[in-house]
């Protein structure tokens, strides 16, 4: 563009490129733009990926943990179940210890069974929101998500907390405190900053920028042709206006040199016959003076003022004539 201003400043056609410059100055640096976007794409793809291994393995520790906390709680529970049966068919059961079995069923192992199933079914319903999320690519939609994430998350809190009530043993305080960290752990693999969930969002965004600025290239592309083909409609134009004026003086020219060889062939004629006239004149004067000389005149004389050999004959003759007019004189 740079050559082609210079070009035009050289031969002094008035073209004005600067919109032109403009459009690809902005062209140029939106492409840059689209490759730093689509770098940075690329590094948040693998960040994303990252993250999503990471709340996988997190997933998995938390299920394991659910797992054997589940076990034992069953593994009690049929203790339970077991030592009633036991003492119902030995027939040494009484009211209060059957009562006692009964009470510690319903008020502890039950619950923490029940809590360990409902944790689990809660661990599964942030899986599939995640999967959800990181599938979507609508903004709102993806605001919906967060809230129903964390909505599931209060409900896990309160959930354990629930269960710290029945968890008496010291076996199961430990499962308590493993449990309230892993699940943390998870939370925040996925809805801290730079998380999972504000990497896609970025993700998002930054997508929707490429596809914004490759409109914009779309655009200014077809603005390039356009004022390229008005630069090259205008310099066609220009060219054939040149041309016509160029016809134009070849034509004058044409005509001077037609004038100018007539000029030349009329001077030409001049010369020729006022030169033939002065070879001639001369002739012709030695020729009368020879006839006058042979009918016995000896007074004509010639007159050549000429210092060519002309002259000298002539010069010759009218001494020739002096002489014999004396002689027979």
């Amino acid at each position: 563009m740079t050559t082609l201003a210079d070009k035009l400043d050289q031969s002094a056609v008035n073209i004005d490129i600067d919109p032109i410059k403009q459009v690809q100055t902005s062209f140029f640096a939106q492409v840059q733009n689209v490759i730093k976007a689509h770098q940075d794409r690329i590094e948040m793809d693998m960040v994303i990926s990252d993250h999503i291994k990471q709340t996988n393995l997190q997933r998995k520790n938390i299920q394991d943990v659910l797992t054997v906390f589940i076990r034992n709680a069953e593994a009690a529970l049929n203790e339970k179940e077991d030592s009633s049966r036991t003492m119902v068919q030995s027939g040494s059961a009484t009211v209060d210890d059957l009562s006692e079995q009964i009470q510690i069923l319903f008020e502890r192992d039950l619950p923490l069974l029940s809590g360990g199933i409902s944790l689990q079914s809660y661990l599964i319903q942030l899986q599939a929101v995640i999967e959800n999320y990181t599938s979507e690519t609508e903004a709102e939609t993806l605001q919906g998500l967060r809230k129903k994430f964390a909505k599931s998350v209060r409900s896990i809190n309160n959930r354990i907390k629930k269960l710290k009530r029945y968890m008496r043993s010291e076996k199961n305080k430990q499962y308590y405190v493993k449990l309230k960290q892993e699940f943390k752990r998870f939370e925040t693999i996925v809805t801290s900053e730079n998380g999972l969930f504000d990497t896609h969002d970025r993700y998002l965004k930054t997508s929707q920028n490429i596809i914004a600025s490759k409109n914009f290239l779309a655009k200014s592309i077809t603005q390039f042709e356009a004022s390229l083909i008005e630069i090259t409609d205008t310099l066609t134009r220009l060219n054939r206006k040149v041309r016509i004026e160029v016809d134009q003086q070849v034509n004058l020219s044409k005509k001077l040199i037609q004038i100018l060889i007539l000029l030349g062939i009329a001077i030409s004629l001049v010369f020729s016959w006022l030169l033939t006239r002065a070879i001639t004149k001369p002739i012709h004067q030695t020729v009368e003076l020879a006839r006058k000389m042979s009918e016995g005149d000896f007074t004509h004389q010639v007159t050549i003022e000429k210092d060519d050999e002309l002259g000298n004959l002539g010069d010759a003759l009218n001494n020739m004539v002096q002489t014999l007019n004396k002689l027979f004189n």
